[in-house]
């Protein structure tokens, strides 16, 4: 009876014995999946969470190729657990944001129309009597009705923003629109108030 039989057997019964990595290998995975599953808003919403997580799977990974198995599968149940909360995580900070953003949208809807109101107001009045307070022209009055027109036009998009659930847009688009018109007001002597 030669040995070749033997050989066989013994690569077979190899073949067929559980990897020693498969356990790490397995939790490496689940984390990696985890952390994918939660989406776009975990990077969006809690993006510190998610760059530290992806560094404890790049860790789990060298650990992994150092054959450093047995302390992988200790130390990832708790990496494992954390990146499973992720969407919810993210999911809280969201609606932390979105709260938010909706007191800020809620003032904005009364202070722009109103300002922008103000605005034509006090610059249509500089047109109308031909004389500018000092250090300003009617040139620079003229620009401004054109820019009165321009947060009026950028104020229209950003209540489409808030009607399609885009409040961040929103709120950053009526902002920047109350500001420039109260900047607009005040380059000419006025005010918006």
């Amino acid at each position: 009876v030669g040995t070749l039989p033997l050989v066989m057997a013994a690569a077979l019964l190899s073949a067929c014995a559980p990897r020693e990595d498969a356990p790490a290998r397995k939790v490496i995975d689940e984390i990696s999946a985890a952390i994918e599953s939660a989406g776009p808003d975990a990077t969006k919403y809690v993006p510190g969470h998610v760059a530290a997580l992806e560094g404890q799977v790049t860790r789990l990974k060298v650990r992994f190729y150092d054959k450093d198995y047995e302390a992988i599968v200790e130390g990832a149940p708790v990496i494992l657990e954390r990146a499973r909360a992720l969407a919810t995580t993210a999911a809280v900070k969201k609606a932390e944001i979105t709260k938010v953003l909706d007191v800020d949208w809620s003032k904005l809807v009364t202070a722009v129309p109103a300002a922008i109101a103000s605005a034509e107001k006090f610059v249509d009045a500089l047109i109308a009597a031909k004389k500018t307070a000092p250090g300003t022209t009617q040139q620079m009055v003229a620009s401004a009705r054109i820019g009165v027109d321009q947060q009026k036009s950028l104020w229209e998009k950003a209540t489409a923003a808030s009607a399609a659930g885009d409040l961040e847009t929103a709120v950053t688009l009526g902002t920047h629109v109350k500001r420039r018109l109260e900047n607009l007001v005040a380059a000419l002597g006025g005010n918006t108030g």
